[in-house]
């Protein structure tokens, strides 16, 4: 299977780049947020990735909000930094 390709010409798109497709929420900005902690998820974080900075000798952790079938949000773990 050949991989969608973006508009700069043969480079696959980047992680950011695959989430913007069919994306018109206005409060989307394809940027990482920093936050001490993670909000209530709600539409309006849906797509949003947030890292959650660590404190001193803890490590820091992505998380995206993402709806589920039940039209209910969640914070999801993407990854953590060690």
């Amino acid at each position: 299977m050949i991989p969608f390709r973006g508009p700069r010409g043969n480079r696959p798109l980047t992680f950011l780049e695959h989430l913007r497709i069919g994306s018109e929420e206005p409060h989307y900005t394809g940027r990482v947020t920093s936050m001490d902690a993670l909000p209530t998820a709600s539409v309006q974080y849906r797509r949003m990735l947030v890292v959650v900075e660590g404190a001193t000798g803890a490590t820091d952790t992505l998380y995206t909000c993402l709806k589920a079938a039940a039209n209910t949000y969640s914070w999801v773990q993407i990854t953590t930094g060690g």
